[in-house]
């Protein structure tokens, strides 16, 4: 992670289990990486339980000035690069869950990056959900 060494910087991710890259135990010079491997066939349940009760605790514990957000499409049901199952559904319940975080631990500030999504046909749709959960009053 290119965040490995730096104490003031917190890098999480979550994707799909692949050998010898993003493992569990690979956590940083600083304990500031947090890697949650999924397993093949994940889908709205085992994502949203691994969010929330993973990686929330360690961003509210972290309390970041800002938080930035690579957002992999390729979680989505039918892409051609995993074989996970998440749904537009829960792209939005990410957005809406991230603009909660950054209302409460960083004034709101969040960006976010499209970073992966390898199926055309729903790359729009995720995209969009992302961003109509981030839309709006923070709390």
């Amino acid at each position: 992670s290119l965040f490995w060494n730096f104490e003031d910087r917190l890098f999480i991710s979550l994707h799909e289990e692949t050998p010898g890259s993003g493992l569990a135990n690979e956590t940083g010079a600083w304990n500031n990486v947090l890697n949650l491997p999924l397993p093949k066939g994940t889908g709205s349940e085992l994502f949203r339980k691994t969010f929330s009760g993973q990686a929330l605790p360690k961003l509210e514990a972290f309390r970041p000035d800002i938080l930035f957000v690579s957002a992999g499409f390729d979680m989505r049901e039918g892409d051609p690069q995993a074989s996970l199952r998440l749904t537009e559904a829960d792209y939005r319940w990410l957005g809406e869950t991230l603009r909660s975080a950054a209302g409460k631990l960083c004034e709101g500030r969040l960006v976010a990056a499209l970073e992966g999504g390898y199926n055309p046909g729903a790359l729009g749709a995720c995209a969009a959900a992302f961003v109509s959960g981030t839309e709006g009053p923070t709390r």
